[in-house]
């Protein structure tokens, strides 16, 4: 299935950009912003023979996204719109032992991906430009990362790892489990927007992705984690509409 899926959103993405640009059926732009991302409720373990638990103790991560776009008209009120983007993305969460609700430790995960979300949305026209809402599929592609365990409470700074991406097993010659991580190399899930866009050619936007697929390979780190991310941004498009 999901072979599936990754075929057909090359052929859609070669479709899309082997039209003729120059009917201006095609618009190509910019755009870049702040994330706001986190991920859903994670597992809980046993550790030195207690309870520790992290449910409900995640915080999210502020980072940014840069990419470009492109807009292509499908009528007089829909247009398709995929973005392709490189994302900052992270979150933290803090390990709480027992009922007393005592932090053992926080755990941060820092990841780059590259990301493409396609929408489908209805326009309609507003003041001197125009509304948009809609949403699509989404498809991520992680490069690298950084996490940290935080094992020794009240150290300063933190003893950053990097993430080892792709791979089936969590841990590969690492002297502990808490010293190696690994990602998936692809993610996948549903984004949702809503925008406004001037005649010009300027256009804000608030994005939601929603993923669907868990995002490590570790049985020790946050195994059931997917990501929620919450993207504004600001962009422009190059050519102008005939």
């Amino acid at each position: 299935m999901r072979k599936i899926y990754y075929r057909t959103l090359f052929w859609l993405i070669i479709a899309l950009f082997t039209r003729d640009i120059s009917h201006a059926q095609i618009r190509l732009g910019i755009t870049a912003g702040s994330v706001i991302s986190g991920a859903s409720q994670v597992s809980s373990g046993s550790f030195g023979g207690g309870t520790a638990t992290n449910y409900d103790s995640r915080r999210p991560y502020y980072s940014y996204f840069a990419g470009c776009v492109a807009n292509y008209n499908l009528g007089p009120n829909f247009v398709l719109r995929p973005m392709l983007s490189w994302v900052r993305a992270g979150w933290n969460t803090d390990v709480v032992f027992g009922e007393d609700g005592r932090v053992g430790w926080t755990k941060k995960y820092r990841i780059n991906y590259i990301e493409l979300p396609i929408g489908a949305f209805y326009t309609t026209p507003v003041g001197p430009g125009k509304m948009y809402i809609g949403g699509g599929p989404n498809l991520a592609c992680a490069i690298n990362g950084k996490f940290s365990a935080g094992r020794t409470i009240g150290s300063p700074g933190d003893d950053f790892h990097d993430i080892i991406v792709g791979g089936n097993r969590s841990n590969v010659n690492a002297p502990f489990e808490q010293d190696s991580l690994r990602i998936k190399r692809m993610n996948y899930g549903l984004s949702a927007a809503v925008g406004y866009e001037l005649n010009a050619g300027i256009f804000i936007h608030l994005a939601f992705d929603y993923g669907l697929s868990t995002i490590t390979r570790s049985d020790f780190y946050d195994k059931d984690a997917k990501y929620r991310i919450f993207r504004l941004g600001i962009g422009y498009l190059l050519n102008r509409r005939r």
